[in-house]
């Protein structure tokens, strides 16, 4: 079954949207900030990339910043 939970989350993300891809990102106070997502952890917090060292994000903590 761990196994299983790998495998799952190696495909989800396969195509995370924006992974590896230097994005601007807002913190829920509002504070925007460049970061690079770099995967999921077990517990589904994202992993970003931000000032140089890795930040886990819980759901709705950062949203993407549309860019036109």
């Amino acid at each position: 079954i761990k196994q299983r939970r790998f495998d799952l989350k190696d495909r989800y993300e396969a195509v995370l949207y924006w992974k590896g891809v230097p994005r601007t990102f807002c913190h829920a106070q509002g504070s925007r900030f460049p970061g690079v997502i770099e995967g999921v952890e077990d517990d589904g917090r994202l992993r970003v990339l931000a000032d140089g060292q890795v930040v886990l994000y819980d759901l709705k903590e950062i949203t993407y910043v549309r860019e036109d």
